[in-house]
C-alpha cells in the first residue's frame, strides 16, 4: 500500500540555514554520499536547489521534479513514485498545477492551504474559498474564514456580519449564512449528512441543505466509536433517544433516562418504568427487563434471583444457569440483589458475597474493598491485610503497596510493613522487580529499597531543583543507570551496585535525549555517557554542543563546526561543517 506524505514547502524553511556559497549534501549517518549532487541548500522536506534550479528530492534522496516556480506546494509518495495536489507560486502569487507543472489556474491566489484529501483552501482579495486538484473553484473566494472539513463539510464565516453557514464539498450553500451565535457540527457515517447547532437549535441536514430532523431544545451527541450504529440524542423532552448514524432519522424514540450506545445496539433504561431495553443495530427492540441487561463480551446478560440467562444480539436466551449450578463453576461470584461480590470453589460459596471488589491474586489470596477501604484475604476469608487502606498495589514476591492518607509503604500480604508510610510515590525498578524506587511525600528526595524494605540507596536524590526537572522514569538509561541531580550536580548512579558510577561533583546539567545516550555539561563543554549492557561509554567533554538525533546519529560541534561520532567518540562525519540535521530515516543533511 502507498502511503502519502503531505508536505509544505516554504521560501526559506525552519530547519534549514543557508548562505550564497553553501554547500549541502546528503550523507548517510554511516557517513557515505546519497548521491554525487551537491546542492545549494536542502530543507528537511525535500526542497533543493541544484545550479541555481529548484529542484524536489524524495525521501532517499533522488531527483524527484525540477520547479520553475518561487515556491511549491505538493503532496508526494513516499516511495517515489508519483506526485499529485502541486500549488505553484510565481510573483508572490500561487495557482494550482497540473501533473507537468502546469498551471490551470491564473497565478491569482494570495495563500493556498490544503485542508481536504481532494480539496484546498484558497484566499483572493483577503477571502477565502475552496479549489479542487483539477483547479475547479468549488466555493467562491467571498468569505472571510473557511474551516476545515469535517468530512465533506464544512463552516465559512463572516465575521465582520457575524455570520456562519455550512458548505459542502462541491461548494453548496447547505446551511445559509445567519447572525448564529454557535455553530458547532458532526460528520454522520454517511457523508451526505451532518448534524449542526445553530444558536441553540441542534439540525440534521443531508447535502442538498435539505433538513433531516431537528430539535427546538434538544442536543444532538457524536458518537464515541466510528463503529457505533447511532448517536445519541436529547429530545424536546429532555429524555434521551438515539438517530440511525447514516439516514438520520430517529431509530429509538427519545424515553430513556440512560442509553449506552456500542456497535451491536443500544441499552436503554426509563427510570420511571424501571425497565431496560435492548434494541439490536437496526433499531430494532429485541429484549426488555425489570432486572438490568449488561454487555457481556458475546452478548447481553441477565441475572435475577435464582439465575442468569444469557441472550445473543437478537434477544435470544443461549444459556440459563442457576446460581446453584453458578456456585459448582470456580470463580468469583456477584450476587445480583446486592452487587457484591464472592467466591466458590466449585462446590459452594466460601467467600461470601460481601465485598466491593474481588481479585484473584493468585489462587490462594484476593484483593477485597468494603466500605471503600482495601485489603487482602485469604481462601478461607480471613483477613490476612487489614481492610483499612485507601489503596493496594500487588507487586510480586508476596508484596504490595499500601496508601492512607496519600502516604505509602512497602508491605507484605500479611500486614508485615516493610517501610515507613513516609513516601508518596512507589514503583518497582524496570529493571529488577525486587527493588523499588521510593520517593518521599516532605522533601521528594528518592532512593531505592530492596524488596524487604532495606535502605540500599540513600532518600538523597532531587526530582527537581533550579530550572532542571527530573522525573524518575524519564531519566531511566537502560541497564540499570539513572541519571540522577544531587546537591545541585549531576551523575549517573548504577542502580544495580547501589554506587554513583558518575558522581554528582562537578557537572552543570545531565540530559538523556536518546533511551540510552545522556548529554553532560562539563564547565563550557559537554560530553555524553552511552549505557551498554557491558557498562558505560564515556564521551569526552571536549564539545561545544552535542545532539542526538532521532535516527540515533551522534552530532557535535567542536571550534564552531558540525561532525558525526559514534558510540565510542570515533569520528564518522568530520568536523567541517555549517550544519547537520536529520533528512528522513537513516539520511543527514550536511551543510558546509
Amino acid at each position: 500500500m502507498k502511503r502519502t506524505i503531505t508536505l509544505y514547502f516554504f521560501l526559506i524553511g525552519f530547519f534549514t540555514l543557508f548562505g550564497q556559497d553553501s554547500s549541502y549534501r546528503l550523507m548517510t549517518i554511516e557517513g557515505k554520499f546519497v548521491s554525487e549532487h551537491s546542492y545549494r541548500y536542502i530543507s528537511r522536506t525535500g526542497k533543493a536547489v541544484l545550479n541555481g534550479q529548484e529542484v524536489f528530492l524524495d525521501t532517499l534522496g533522488n531527483i524527484l521534479i525540477t520547479s520553475p516556480y518561487e515556491n511549491m506546494i505538493w503532496q508526494r509518495i513516499s516511495n517515489a513514485s508519483g506526485v499529485q495536489h502541486l500549488y505553484g507560486a510565481r510573483g508572490g502569487k500561487w495557482a494550482v498545477l497540473n501533473s507537468r507543472l502546469e498551471p490551470v489556474t491564473g497565478f491569482e491566489y494570495e495563500k493556498i492551504e490544503k485542508v481536504h484529501a481532494e480539496i484546498a483552501k484558497v484566499r483572493k482579495n483577503g477571502l477565502w474559498g475552496a479549489v479542487d486538484m483539477y483547479g475547479n473553484e468549488i466555493v467562491p473566494c467571498i468569505y472571510e474564514f473557511i474551516d476545515e472539513f469535517t468530512g465533506d463539510f464544512t463552516i465559512v464565516r463572516n465575521n465582520s456580519k457575524a455570520e456562519a453557514g455550512v458548505i459542502y464539498k462541491n461548494g453548496k450553500l447547505v446551511v445559509p449564512m445567519s447572525g448564529a451565535n454557535e455553530l458547532r457540527s458532526f460528520q454522520f457515517k454517511d457523508h451526505r449528512l451532518i448534524a449542526v447547532k445553530l444558536g441553540w437549535n441542534w439540525k440534521i441536514i443531508d447535502n442538498t441543505g435539505k433538513t433531516i430532523l431537528s430539535f427546538e431544545d434538544g442536543e444532538v451527541y457524536s458518537s464515541n466509536s466510528p463503529d457505533d450504529p447511532f448517536s445519541t440524542i436529547l429530545g424536546d423532552n429532555l429524555h434521551l433517544g438515539a438517530i440511525d448514524r447514516v439516514s438520520g432519522q430517529v431509530i429509538i424514540e427519545p424515553a430513556y433516562d440512560k442509553i449506552d450506545i456500542f456497535p451491536q445496539g443500544a441499552i436503554a433504561f426509563n427510570r420511571e418504568k424501571g425497565m431496560y431495553s435492548f434494541f439490536n443495530s437496526k433499531g430494532e427492540l429485541k429484549l426488555t427487563s425489570k432486572n438490568e441487561i449488561d454487555k457481556t463480551k458475546s452478548g447481553l446478560e441477565i441475572q435475577n434471583d435464582s439465575a442468569i440467562f444469557d441472550y445473543n444480539y437478537e434477544g435470544k436466551v443461549t444459556k440459563i444457569l442457576s446460581k446453584d449450578d453458578f456456585y459448582h463453576a470456580q470463580g468469583d461470584f456477584r450476587d445480583w440483589r446486592t452487587r457484591l461480590w464472592g467466591y466458590s470453589d466449585g462446590k459452594k460459596l466460601i467467600i461470601p458475597c460481601q465485598y466491593n471488589l474481588l481479585n484473584n491474586i493468585d489462587g490462594s489470596h484476593f484483593e477485597v474493598k468494603k466500605n471503600d477501604k482495601y485489603g487482602i484475604i485469604d481462601i478461607n476469608n480471613k483477613v490476612i491485610l487489614p481492610i483499612k487502606y485507601d489503596y493496594i498495589d500487588i507487586v510480586a514476591y508476596n508484596r504490595c503497596i499500601i496508601e492512607k492518607d496519600e502516604k505509602n509503604a512497602l508491605s507484605d500480604w500479611h500486614g508485615k510493613q516493610l517501610t515507613p508510610m513516609i513516601y508518596y510515590n512507589i514503583n518497582p525498578t524496570p529493571f529488577d522487580s525486587t527493588l523499588f524506587i521510593v520517593t518521599r511525600y516532605k522533601d521528594n528526595k528518592w532512593g531505592i529499597r530492596d524488596i524487604d524494605g532495606k535502605q540500599v540507596v540513600p532518600d538523597i536524590y532531587s526530582q527537581q531543583e533550579s530550572d532542571i526537572r527530573f522525573t524518575i522514569a524519564d531519566n531511566y538509561m537502560g541497564y540499570g543507570y539513572y541519571l540522577v541531580l544531587r546537591d545541585g550536580k549531576c551523575g549517573i548512579l548504577n542502580a544495580r551496585t547501589y554506587k554513583e558510577e558518575i558522581p554528582c561533583k562537578s557537572y552543570r546539567y545531565v540530559e538523556k535525549t536518546s533511551p540510552h545516550i545522556a548529554i553532560l555539561g562539563e564547565g563550557n563543554k559537554c560530553g555524553a555517557i552511552v549505557a551498554t549492557n557491558q557498562g558505560l561509554k564515556r564521551i569526552p567533554s571536549i564539545y561545544d554542543t552535542i545532539k542526538i538525533l532521532a535516527n540515533g546519529a551522534i552530532t557535535a560541534q567542536k571550534d564552531g563546526k558540525w561532525g558525526v561520532i559514534d558510540e565510542n567518540n570515533n569520528p564518522v562525519i568530520p568536523f567541517e561543517n555549517k550544519i547537520i540535521e536529520q533528512y528522513y530515516n537513516d539520511i543527514l543533511i550536511v551543510g558546509k
